[in-house]
């Protein structure tokens, strides 16, 4: 199986993995699946990792280059950005988060959604508003 990690379960893995369910550590773990994490979570990952709070701390304490590093020792793979990303992320429908009634806008989730559907790849998250732009494709995501 193919998986690719939303960047949430990227950095659990990396710095938190007691946060991951027993069945996606499993997954993981299985040299049957090939694990990947799109270079789209690493471009986030960098954002987020710039962004200096007004305390001097950062928006996320791992940064881009570490997730890269942590990567190539336990084997994940990164998954590139194709056009036929892209142009899936402009053709997703904008789902409403019933929560809010405001649509789902990430573009790192969408981007990630595009390029599962494109692949296809079983996308790996615990964000259920990521599930919005699953509502059809049974089997592409697991929620954790």
């Amino acid at each position: 199986m193919k998986l690719l990690l939303d960047t949430h379960i990227a950095l659990w893995a990396l710095s938190e993995p007691e946060r991951l369910p027993g069945h996606v550590v499993a997954l993981l773990r299985d040299f049957n699946n090939e694990v990947l994490v799109s270079v789209v979570s690493v471009w986030e990952v960098a954002i987020k990792h710039s962004i200096i709070r007004p305390d001097g701390s950062r928006k996320l304490g791992i940064s881009a280059t570490e997730l890269l590093d942590w990567m190539r020792q336990v084997g994940f793979d990164v998954l590139p950005l194709k056009p036929e990303h892209c142009s899936g992320a402009d053709a997703l429908p904008w789902r409403t988060n019933p929560a809010t009634g405001r649509a789902h806008a990430d573009p790192f989730d969408r981007m990630l959604v595009a390029q599962a559907l494109a692949e296809p790849l079983r996308l790996i998250t615990a964000d259920p508003l990521v599930a919005l732009h699953l509502p059809d494709a049974s089997g592409l995501i697991e929620k954790v």
